[in-house]
């Protein structure tokens, strides 16, 4: 668990915005990211302002009807609105009606409209059909969005929503190549998750918070993002660089929220398919330059999306009320990959190893030369005393120190019989394709993915004050993690396959006590189950000759030889994460403020189970010589040392399942004040706990530094050491002392300079 604490955050904002140039909107309460806002002032024609004015505000295509009634500024605002398009009506005594048309509200926008009425009868009407300004006058937050028509219709690699938020120019993806390929990997060797491991705005990796559908979406362990929907169920994608509004916690004040589709008064549907194979593909460089054939290539993305009323003949009638969409997704591909390796040839395999003998490099201490290559019996490692007769070989050292005999010709079997365990093992190695006694085997494989999407939402029209939405979404995804170079029949191969399923359910109501106050609450629950399985997942360790104990850890165990690659494919591991979540927003407009009250609760859970592999070494060190305490370059050999029954060692272990949980707990109050129809102050408050780590059973130690550490008696002079490691008890079950000050004021404002120009400035303190 890591806090940080950014103090004096002073971050001053100047955003030339042209109207209709680049989207800068802002949101207007915690988790109002999946909602609209729209406010405005009604002037005469002179500018003053009209007291009084009905407002309405209708969505046919999704059954909403407000209306408002605005107050003595003339000032009027609609909060909580379905994204969607609607229709402004304005009536006021002695002018004409106007009516706007056109007007499209986005997910997280909070749009302005100000209205001149003109002088006439109540009979005549003005229509006007246009979009609202995008000017974000209200907040100071700093933000872009990316709207459901440039999701679908942009470039987008890997069709990967998240892959978007590098068109902000404050987003880098610098710390995703770092962690995937800095390891020699490849993008396919992880979860989609992966593609959020994002800096924004200089900040570290993991510091961000991600939303989805008003709740948490961000992942205990490594802070990315955990469910990500498919691109044709995302109806807004929008990045927050700066929040200086309290409704925001646990990040850098970097916060990116998405929003799905629902459905809406008319039925709506797509079915695509996005394909690609090899067809028109070059061969891979490694692979023409060995003479290998061109490997396939498949990637095949499909898929079927339908919205619409809710209506079941004779039985269920609601097309103004009652609102769903679905998705299914398909993905599929086979990634071609080429692996090249250092496997032990015939002549090894058998205890041969004369074909590593190269010319003489030096002369040991008893006069005898040194071959590059040369194998040493580790069991004839002695000390010699120059000008003493060695005993073993009756020659004089010319020098003190110890000493190994060379192994005749390399020849180990000759020498001594070959350790059973090490033979078998050898087995599992495939036979090289070249005549090189390193890089001796290059293969072809395949890294297949592959997943299932579903999604399911319904939205609910109580009444024209209340609105509720559920949705349930569900995906199975694997990937390989390391093709099966050596077949899928060989257990000490290094295939491995990575699985990472995923659930998501969501509800959200919102409603209208009156046009001044506005409820809205979101709970869900959002959780992910990985596992590592290794391609020898069920082998049993004892056939290979080891004890029966290992069985309980049914795999090949990691052999690591030197002078080979390895053998073996790691641990077989799961794990589970996600999180819990409620929250609560109560919006009240009191004349010129507009007040925000809010809480947000977050239960993190992170469960890993490991079973530990069982690992053998021989690196070579007994067998390299003359001297075993300053080993000849290039001489010795991790196989032959195996071949000979004395490894460096090994390790196995027990499975481990900590299963962490971790509670974030926000509360906050926000006062939105417009002192004059062009500044708008943000003035809040934020108060949230981030608990400390506990752990199932207890199952973790801490360091206590205030304790005096028993063995200090027995140190003499050194006297009292301070400090000894202790289990977590009942007493504590925290890893540390959870910090109860976090306390973090947020002050920003908007000022219209002109009508086309916002100046806009933020403080913050962000834990």
């Amino acid at each position: 668990m890591r806090k940080s604490k950014i103090p004096l955050a002073l971050c001053g904002v100047l955003s030339l915005l042209l109207f209709g140039g680049f989207s800068v909107p802002g949101l207007f309460a915690q988790l109002a990211v999946s909602t609209a806002t729209l406010t405005g002032s009604v002037m005469d024609p002179s500018g003053s302002v009209i007291p009084q004015a009905a407002v309405s505000l209708t969505s046919p295509e999704t059954g909403v009807t407000r209306t408002f009634t605005a107050d003595d500024h003339g000032f009027y605002s609609f909060s909580q609105l379905p994204p969607g398009n609607y229709t402004l009506t304005v009536q006021a005594k002695g002018f004409s009606r106007y009516i706007q048309n056109g007007i499209s509200l986005d997910a997280g926008q909070t749009a302005t409209q100000d209205v001149k009425l003109s002088v006439g009868s109540t009979t005549e009407q003005v229509v006007v059909t246009a979009q609202a300004s995008l000017l974000n006058v209200d907040n100071a937050n700093v933000s872009a969005e990316v709207d459901s028509k440039q999701i679908v219709e942009l470039p987008l690699n890997l069709r990967n929503i998240y892959g978007l938020a590098t068109l902000n120019s404050s987003v880098n993806n610098n710390s995703e190549y770092q962690v995937l390929l800095g390891g020699g990997g490849n993008t396919t060797d992880s979860a989609d998750q992966d593609v959020s491991f994002l800096n924004f705005g200089g900040s570290f990796f993991g510091t961000s918070a991600y939303l989805l559908d008003n709740e948490w979406d961000t992942d205990p362990s490594w802070g990315q993002v955990v469910y990500v929907p498919s691109v044709d169920d995302v109806q807004e994608f929008k990045i927050q660089n700066n929040s200086f509004t309290a409704q925001y916690g646990w990040s850098t004040g970097n916060v990116v929220d998405v929003t799905t589709k629902s459905g809406s008064s008319s039925f709506h549907g797509d079915a695509y398919e996005f394909y690609r194979n090899s067809d028109m593909d070059a061969n891979l460089w490694f692979s023409d330059h060995n003479g290998l054939p061109k490997t396939s290539v498949n990637r095949n993305q499909a898929g079927l999306s339908f919205g619409g009323p809710l209506e079941i003949p004779r039985l269920y009638k609601q097309r103004d009320k009652t609102y769903f969409f679905g998705l299914y997704e398909h993905f599929g591909a086979s990634t071609p990959s080429v692996g090249t390796f250092t496997v032990p040839n015939s002549n090894f395999r058998g205890g041969d190893f004369s074909q590593l003998l190269g010319a003489q490099v030096g002369t040991d201490a008893l006069g005898r030369p040194i071959y590059s290559g040369q194998i040493y019996d580790p069991r004839s490692g002695r000390a010699i005393t120059a000008g003493v007769v060695d005993p073993v070989t009756g020659l004089v050292p010319t020098s003190s120190g110890y000493i190994r005999d060379p192994i005749a010709n390399n020849n180990v079997a000759a020498f001594r019989a070959l350790d059973p365990v090490a033979t078998k093992l050898l087995t599992y190695f495939p036979s090289p394709t070249n005549s090189a006694l390193a890089n001796n085997l290059t293969v072809d494989g395949q890294a297949p993915a592959g997943s299932n999407e579903y999604t399911m939402r319904v939205d609910r029209n109580i009444s024209d004050n209340s609105r509720v939405y559920v949705r349930y979404s569900y995906k199975e995804e694997y990937k390989t993690g390391e093709p099966d170079y050596y077949g899928t029949s060989d257990p000490g191969g290094p295939g491995v396959y990575n699985g990472d399923n995923r659930y998501d359910i969501v509800a959200g109501y919102s409603h209208a006590f009156n046009q001044n106050l506005v409820l809205d609450v979101t709970v869900g629950q959002l959780y992910t189950y990985g596992n590592q399985i290794a391609q020898s997942l069920g082998f049993q360790p004892s056939s290979l000759g080891l004890p029966s104990y290992l069985d309980q850890y049914p795999q090949f165990p990691t052999i690591n030889f030197g002078g080979a690659s390895s053998l073996g494919n790691g641990g077989h591991n799961k794990s589970r994460s996600g999180s819990e979540s409620v929250a609560a927003d109560l919006t009240r407009i009191s004349g010129k403020h507009t007040e925000t009250f809010g809480f947000m609760g977050v239960q993190l859970a992170d469960d890993q189970i490991t079973n530990y592999t069982t690992t053998i070494d021989a690196n070579g060190s007994f067998t390299c010589g003359p001297d075993p305490t300053l080993c000849t370059s290039n001489t010795g050999n991790g196989v032959a040392q195996a071949l000979l029954g004395l490894p460096d060692g090994g390790s196995t272990g027990v499975a481990w399942s900590p299963s962490l949980g971790i509670k974030y707990l926000g509360w906050y109050m926000q006062d939105d004040w417009r002192p004059t129809p062009k500044l708008t102050m943000n003035l809040g408050l934020r108060y949230e706990i981030q608990t400390a780590p506990t752990y199932k059973n207890n199952e973790a130690a801490v360091f206590d530094p205030t304790i005096p550490n028993p063995i200090g008696s027995e140190v003499g002079s050194l006297g009292i050491l301070p400090g000894v490691e202790k289990f977590l008890s009942s007493g504590q079950r925290g890893s540390y002392d959870t910090n109860y000050t976090n306390l973090a004021p947020r002050i920003g404002f908007s000022y219209r300079a002109l009508p086309k120009l916002v100046v806009r400035g933020g403080y913050g303190i962000f834990f």
